[in-house]
């Protein structure tokens, strides 16, 4: 595992990923190994990330304008500015771990890997859990991270929608984590020879 200098010294390789992205039809049939579809479809999910809470963002404030009836612009956006951060450092983490220190606990952190990117795509959903739970009244921190994390999602299909976009690159990015941790370092054979 790399030490925390190589860490911080990575962004600047992942900066450089994200400004290059590009989407091919490489990436949907997984050809080529399963830590360069890991890696573009990383980078396709930060870029995807931080333009959908921007559009997120748009189609918040035209509706605040034209309403003013969903709450503090202010919270609002630093929520959205924590929706665009928390995914991108993790992302960013995740790529670390998983291109450049080959999942740096081996099988076990490649399969760990592709759940962590399934639970940050769930988490954005769990605001209606937690309704239903009735469990966001029961503290005051589970009450500020409802609010600053997922602000605006409470009674927002439309924001559901947006965010499922993302969907793709969690599936690409954790069946790539899952094939990884099965031994599938070298070549992958397509999606559909993983599968079979």
């Amino acid at each position: 595992m790399g030490n925390v200098g190589d860490f911080f010294s990575s962004y600047g390789a992942y900066w450089n990923l994200l400004r290059h992205m590009s989407i091919s039809s490489d990436m949907f049939t997984c050809s080529n190994s399963w830590h360069h579809t890991f890696q573009a479809w990383n980078v396709v999910y930060t870029v995807g990330t931080l333009l959908v809470t921007l559009a997120f963002v748009v189609i918040y404030l035209v509706k605040y304008f034209q309403d003013q009836a969903y709450g503090s612009v202010e919270d609002f956006l630093i929520a959205s500015f924590i929706a665009m951060l928390v995914p991108f450092l993790v992302a960013h983490l995740g790529w670390f771990c998983v291109v450049v220190n080959d999942g740096c606990c081996g099988c076990i952190g490649y399969a760990l890997w592709g759940v962590v990117y399934l639970v940050v795509f769930l988490s954005r959903y769990s605001p209606r859990f937690l309704e239903k739970q009735h469990l966001h009244h029961s503290s005051e921190f589970v009450r500020i991270v409802n609010k600053y994390f997922f602000y605006g999602q409470q009674h927002s299909d439309w924001a559901n929608i947006v965010y499922a976009v993302l969907l793709v690159p969690i599936v690409y990015m954790s069946l790539s984590c899952f094939a990884l941790a099965c031994g599938g370092a070298t070549r992958s054979r397509g999606v559909f020879g993983f599968l079979e």
